[in-house]
């Protein structure tokens, strides 16, 4: 990317997690070991890719990115539940820098509570979900916030939930569920059009929909076969594919330190990737 990207790239990530890490929000989570895992890795690095293509979108179209912020806050929000239910699911132990979700409530539980090794195994993969379903309800109060403090028309926002809700979550899992079952099928039986289209479910679906919520909050405009919308989205959709592609790769050739994350986890676990 180019110096000026990067620069906006990093705007943008410092207005999102100053959004999140608002203190009005940790009043929300008890107790205090679910807060920590909440909050665990939106308080670590990251680039905050998928706000800034629906803070980009917005802007793209002639909007104000201030009106759009609640809603780049949540898609991040959205993006974070289902890492951790990811992780939970690859039995990863590291994600961005830190122990995962699972492992760190698995920590506390032995470290705090006492419990025997299985039994805080167990406690760290039910706060893990709990954790990623705490954070799926938090996505809809931001994306409300855009109506309720930003001026944007309350239909749009609902418009905006009510396709995230029906169509991109249950994409996604779907996207997950083949992925589940590609990494127990023999690879012989699988083409590269196979893998490539999880992973834009998996990935794809999200950035697509980063930029059509972007682009409608932008326009204050249910009207989702707007040619900005629609042209804005199929161009995200394509750039969030290619992103997991090479993620992918860097998942097999990568440094683990520069990652946050193990090097050949898919591959220890049988994931397919191209």
């Amino acid at each position: 990317m180019s110096v000026d990207l990067m620069e906006a790239l990093r705007e943008r990530e410092r207005l999102v997690t100053d959004y999140i890490l608002q203190p009005r929000f940790r009043e929300w989570f008890k107790p205090g070991d679910l807060r920590d895992a909440v909050f665990a890795y939106l308080e670590r690095g990251a680039k905050r890719l998928r706000p800034a293509v629906l803070l980009w979108s917005c802007g793209a179209v002639g909007g104000d990115e201030q009106s759009a912020l609640p809603a780049a806050a949540g898609v991040e929000m959205f993006h974070t539940w289902t890492l951790v239910h990811d992780d939970l699911i690859d039995n990863d132990d590291l994600r961005r820098g830190g122990p995962t979700v699972h492992k760190l409530a698995e920590n506390y539980a032995s470290a705090s509570l006492g419990y025997d090794e299985k039994r805080a195994r167990e406690y760290g993969r039910d706060i893990a979900v709990l954790t990623g379903d705490s954070q799926h309800g938090w996505t809809i109060s931001l994306f409300c916030e855009c109506a309720r403090e930003r001026g944007v028309d309350p239909r749009v926002v609902i418009d905006i939930i009510y396709h995230l809700e029906s169509y991109v979550v249950n994409t996604l899992i779907e996207g997950e569920t083949l992925d589940v079952q590609y990494s127990r099928t023999p690879i012989e039986q699988l083409t590269r059009d196979d893998i490539v289209f999880m992973l834009w479910m998996k990935t794809g679906v999200l950035y697509e929909f980063a930029a059509r919520a972007g682009a409608m909050i932008g326009l204050n405009s249910s009207d989702a076969d707007h040619p900005h919308v629609a042209a804005l989205s199929r161009f995200a959709s394509r750039c969030g594919t290619a992103f997991q592609l090479q993620d992918d790769i860097l998942g097999l050739m990568g440094k683990e330190a520069q990652l946050g994350k193990p090097i050949g986890s898919d591959v220890r676990e049988g994931n397919k990737t191209t």
